[in-house]
């Protein structure tokens, strides 16, 4: 029995045994060197031209002390993280616990992933799922677009970055709101996950789902979305925009109201189009105005002449 009891414990410990296996981290380069004790523990003080390596990953400091029995470091002045080709990570101070592999980095914080910078005053930094969040304030700035929220979370093996909390996307053409955001750099694509107001010279957007592509301007809304534009709202289930052609689509529950001639028109689908000023409504549409209800398979309107089409071919 005790023989057997032995050999069940030793089986039981092979994964604790394998899990202790951890990679210390290795200075690399110090011009000063020192070994004290600083609050009853081993302490590496170094100073000046500070390389440390852990993993693939290099950090940078002016000083550091290293804990060598607990495998973590303080790092101080003009940190650097380097991690592969990728991710660079920069601060005044680093606190790393090898272990766990997980990095704070705090005071004028920048992490840049290509095309891609991050700024905050505290990040937090997984070095193994490569994922960085803040919760104190962040902005992210992308070719054209900055984003701002007070809580992030950025992943950079796929470039995606979840926003929550005062949401701003600005660009040179509009300007966004938001309160949950997901935005992917190498696409340009900003995906809503409620409330969220696009505003430009032309027109404002309301939807609660949905998506928008910063460079191409195609977009698509849902639930409880609409497009304002000059005395005149699109509603639908679904909103497809394209915001370089002027061009809107509703499918689904459409109404578009027009309160400077009040009119009101109902149908299951319509196109918008701001450039050549024509609405069409199409598939069972009823237009209300001033009490009356005009109804027809398809209506067009030519705002400049205020001219209405209930022909299908008729131009107006």
């Amino acid at each position: 029995m005790n023989y057997l009891a032995l050999i069940f414990l030793f089986l039981t410990c092979i994964p604790v045994l394998q899990a202790q296996k951890l990679t210390l981290i290795r200075i690399e380069q110090a011009d000063v060197l020192e070994s004290v004790k600083k609050g009853g523990k081993d302490v590496r003080i170094l100073r000046n031209n500070v390389i440390v390596e852990h993993q693939g990953t290099r950090m940078f400091c002016d000083s550091a002390y290293l804990y060598s029995v607990s495998n973590t470091l303080e790092a101080f002045g003009n940190v650097r993280i380097l991690q592969g080709d990728s991710v660079t990570i920069t601060g005044r101070k680093l606190d790393y616990d090898g272990n766990s592999k997980h990095a704070v980095i705090t005071q004028n914080v920048v992490m840049n992933n290509g095309t891609t910078n991050l700024t905050s005053e505290r990040l937090d930094y997984d070095m193994s799922s490569r994922v960085g969040s803040y919760t104190t304030g962040g902005v992210i700035h992308e070719g054209e677009n900055v984003l701002t929220s007070k809580r992030g979370y950025y992943y950079a093996a796929t470039r995606d970055i979840y926003f929550r909390g005062n949401v701003v996307l600005m660009n040179p053409e509009f300007n966004l709101k938001a309160d949950t955001l997901r935005y992917n750099s190498p696409s340009h694509k900003a995906i809503f996950y409620g409330p969220t107001f696009i505003y430009s010279k032309k027109d404002t957007v309301y939807c609660e789902t949905g998506y928008y592509n910063t460079s191409s301007g195609q977009a698509l809304f849902g639930r409880k979305s609409y497009i304002s534009s000059e005395g005149q709202r699109l509603y639908g289930d679904t909103l497809e925009y394209d915001r370089k052609n002027s061009f809107g689509k509703a499918r689904s529950n459409v109404r578009i109201i027009d309160t400077a001639e009040k009119v009101t028109m109902n149908g299951n689908y319509g196109e918008f189009d701001e450039i050549k000023r024509i609405i069409d409504g199409r598939n069972s549409v009823d237009v209300w105005r001033k009490l009356v209800c005009t109804t027809s398979n398809r209506i067009r309107r030519h705002r400049p002449n205020h001219r209405w089409s209930n022909q299908v071919g008729e131009r107006p």
